[in-house]
């Protein structure tokens, strides 16, 4: 009896283990696909968004416009405590600067803790702001870190991407932006 109990026990262990392995792999890959964006995060394909209410490391506020004219924007949403983050940040500093004169990129932290620390420590390339509530969270949905959004010269969205540039994440934004970032 004993003996069948431990294997019972076992079993059950070793199945419920399976269970929760598979539901966090679900889970991992869903956010980071590389498929574009989430169809119902905001964002949509077209929308135009004149411009967002932001905060610079100052605390001051600013509204950045995104339909300047001269170039279509790239906004990258990340955290200063997000590792996929951490681990992009190459990546996206790389992306900056192939496309510097192409693009203009605008960095958005979803928040300000640990904001100016991160920024001294990575300096990156572009210019750094942080939401404070408001619009913005709506407009962008800065819940998913990070995150890579296009908007045309008009201000009109025209594609994203969530997640860290790695696998087809990092391949369909190489091919869209036709630039290397091995």
């Amino acid at each position: 009896d004993r003996v069948l109990l431990l294997l019972l026990t076992v079993s059950l262990c070793m199945n419920l283990g399976q269970a929760v392995l598979a539901r966090r792999n679900t889970l991992a890959t869903a956010t980071y696909t590389g498929k574009g964006v989430r169809p119902d995060s905001a964002p949509s394909k077209g929308q135009e968004i004149v411009f967002l209410h932001l905060h610079g490391l100052d605390g001051q506020s600013h509204d950045v416009a995104l339909n300047p004219g001269n170039l279509p924007t790239v906004i990258y949403v990340f955290s200063p405590s997000c590792r996929w983050c951490k681990l992009n940040e190459t990546n996206i500093n790389k992306l900056a600067i192939q496309l510097h004169g192409r693009y203009r990129f605008i960095g958005i932290s979803e928040s300000s803790i640990g904001l100016v620390s991160y920024v001294g420590d990575t300096k990156p390339p572009f210019p750094i702001f942080y939401a404070n509530g408001g619009d913005v969270e709506t407009q962008i949905d800065i819940s998913v870190t990070p995150r890579t959004l296009v908007f045309s010269r008009s201000g009109k969205f025209v594609e994203g991407w969530n997640g860290a540039y790695i696998g087809q994440t990092r391949e369909a934004l190489s091919s869209f932006f036709r630039v290397d970032l091995q």
